[in-house]
């Protein structure tokens, strides 16, 4: 009888363990690094609070050929920090989950050198964001309207497509520091900054005019 409860409560432990969020991302990327050890938390670039709970995931020079899919990022409900690089493959195409600020714990979201077409309006509702970094992404089309992201202090979009003019949704951030434009197909004048804070702003290799005033509120 003892010996049948175990096999229920292993059974049960393998089936919680396939549906861990961590799990599934590594299934959606394929992550070979991720396939050492059950316990995600001793996993490559992933690191978990006191209580277990996934706080911080940073994949950077690991070898995926998959993708992030829903159902992840709504159940990790302490992850403030995510990062992921794609420093092996070039061309690969990356998805942003509809999902991604179900939780909105989000306060770095890192993608470097995947192409993910256009700016993922999804990131708008992370509203606790500080750092968003979307660089050699492919992102074409026009920047959009940044007004929920009242906390964002570092803002990195260099090196894609980006054109249209800097929406003044941006520029009325108070608490931006850095902007990193560099390298895009941005046109028109360029606004003045309503932050205090603003430390950096680089829009070098673009087709702006003008020049930048800085003003306190």
């Amino acid at each position: 009888m003892l010996i049948g409860h175990w096999v229920i409560v292993y059974l049960v432990a393998v089936r919680s363990l396939e549906t861990h969020p961590l799990f599934v991302l590594q299934e959606s990327l394929k992550v070979d690094n991720w396939n050492d050890n059950i316990n995600p938390c001793s996993w490559d670039g992933v690191y978990c609070d006191w209580d277990n709970e996934i706080s911080a995931i940073s994949a950077t020079n690991f070898y995926f050929t998959g993708d992030l899919t829903n159902g992840v990022f709504s159940d990790l409900p302490k992850l403030e920090y995510f990062s992921i690089s794609n420093t092996l493959y070039l061309e690969t195409q990356l998805t942003i989950p509809s999902d991604i600020c179900s939780s909105n714990s989000l306060k770095h979201f890192e993608i470097f050198n995947f192409s993910i077409s256009s700016f993922p309006s999804q990131l708008l509702k992370c509203t606790n964001l500080e750092i968003l970094s979307l660089t050699y992404c492919d992102i074409s089309g026009q920047l959009p309207d940044f007004s929920s992201l009242t906390k964002l202090k570092i803002l990195e979009l260099d090196h894609n497509q980006i054109s249209g003019s800097i929406p003044q949704s941006l520029s009325s951030l108070k608490n931006i520091e850095i902007v990193h434009l560099f390298n895009n197909q941005l046109s028109g004048a360029l606004p003045d900054f309503a932050s205090n804070n603003l430390q950096i702003l680089d829009v070098r290799e673009n087709q702006l005019s003008g020049t930048v005033s800085v003003f306190n509120i």
